[in-house]
């Protein structure tokens, strides 16, 4: 299947796949397995750039498994990989869900 590896960019391709096979399936474990392989995979490459996008996918796919209070540090995360690499419209992403779970929580917002 693979002649040469995995590149850079596997890593959100793992992530999309997921949530793809997450909404065609709803294979919830194996959904969740990809993209934390995904997430784990970005680790090693050095791209602020795609570890952002990496994480706000695992942060949306990972809400049906803890509660949505615990999702507010990937998004906190997303935003600090994201900001530094240019990448605005993640930095915004990662801003609004953060705003999103204070409200739907009636947390205090920061």
């Amino acid at each position: 299947m693979m002649k040469h590896g995995v590149t850079e960019s596997s890593c959100l391709g793992y992530a999309h796949f997921a949530i793809f096979y997450n909404e065609a399936f709803k294979q919830y474990q194996i959904s969740f397995d990809l993209i934390e392989l995904g997430v784990k995979m970005s680790s090693r490459f050095h791209s602020n750039l795609l570890k952002a996008q990496t994480i706000f996918c695992f942060a949306l796919m990972n809400q049906w498994r803890a509660p949505l209070h615990d999702h507010l540090k990937y998004f906190q995360i997303c935003t600090e990989y994201a900001a530094p690499s240019g990448d605005l419209l993640y930095v915004a992403y990662g801003k609004l869900h953060i705003m999103m779970i204070h409200m739907w929580t009636s947390a205090h917002l920061p």
